[in-house]
């Protein structure tokens, strides 16, 4: 059920930049079609390009919102919540950031903030 509903929320993630993209190209064609200096085109495209990152800014803060809801740990919906919760432990110790909470930094060794995996 989480699978499902994390791929549902991707698809309409991306549908919706897909959208964004879609009204940039057009957006790209007519600015070069039109008959001013490179220069005053670059600026032009820039700006739209500002405008469309400013609409899918919140469309991906709405997403990672809606996303960080269904990754939340839930045991009453594992099938086995002893095996989930190991698979995280031993997905972060794999990425390395498990070691960054177990280990305190060593702000006074000669190497400055050491927070990978112990050696």
């Amino acid at each position: 059920m989480l699978a499902q509903t994390v791929t549902e929320l991707d698809v309409t993630f991306v549908e919706q930049v897909r959208d964004e993209v879609a009204l940039g190209m057009d957006a790209f064609d007519m600015i070069a079609s039109m008959d001013e200096p490179t220069s005053a085109k670059q600026i032009t495209l820039s700006s739209y390009l500002l405008t469309v990152l400013e609409r899918i800014a919140p469309r991906l803060e709405a997403y990672y919102s809606s996303l960080s809801q269904e990754s939340i740990y839930r045991p009453e919906t594992e099938k086995n919540p002893a095996l989930t919760r190991w698979n995280n432990v031993r997905r972060r110790i794999m990425e390395e950031s498990f070691f960054v909470v177990a280990k305190p930094p060593d702000i006074y060794s000669g190497e400055g903030l050491s927070m990978g995996r112990p050696h």
